[in-house]
């Protein structure tokens, strides 16, 4: 799957994965990685798309697979430096919003866990590399560092 761009690309896989629309939508910056990877993991938990949006605004492509989508609800990944409250603005026209930031990369991560209903953090490992927060990303939501209650 591919698009124009990774905006594009994001809406291919969205529209690939999720034929019928989702409850939840994911969005994050598509600048930078941290976020989009930590949010994948929440996303795979809750069976929801992650979605790509520019700092200041959300590309038309991203915001009308967010309506075709239909959820109830979106979750921001990150602060204001990665997805802006005009970009915010522009999805809680859409559906109910909530921001999931912290002061960094990591808590931003571990902030997507506390978030998520039944699922508790039991490690949190040091992750300096991008290689090793990819392999969390698969462990997270396949297999260990998050349980079910």
């Amino acid at each position: 799957m591919s698009g124009a761009d990774r905006f594009d690309t994001s809406v291919a896989v969205s529209r690939s994965a999720f034929p019928a629309g989702a409850d939840i939508v994911y969005v994050s910056t598509g600048r930078n990685w941290p976020d989009a990877l930590s949010g994948g993991a929440a996303a795979v938990v809750q069976s929801a798309p992650v979605l790509l949006s520019d700092t200041t605004s959300v590309p038309s492509a991203v915001l009308a697979e967010i309506d075709r989508l239909d959820p109830s609800r979106i979750m921001l990944i990150g602060g204001t430096s990665a997805v802006s409250d005009a970009a915010a603005a522009q999805l809680r026209a859409i559906a109910t919003t909530e921001r999931i930031s912290g002061a960094d990369r990591y808590a931003t991560a571990a902030a997507l866990v506390l978030v998520l209903p039944g699922l508790r953090l039991t490690t949190v490992p040091v992750l300096p590399t991008y290689t090793a927060m990819l392999a969390l990303r698969r462990v997270t939501a396949d297999r260990g560092l998050v349980r079910p209650y």
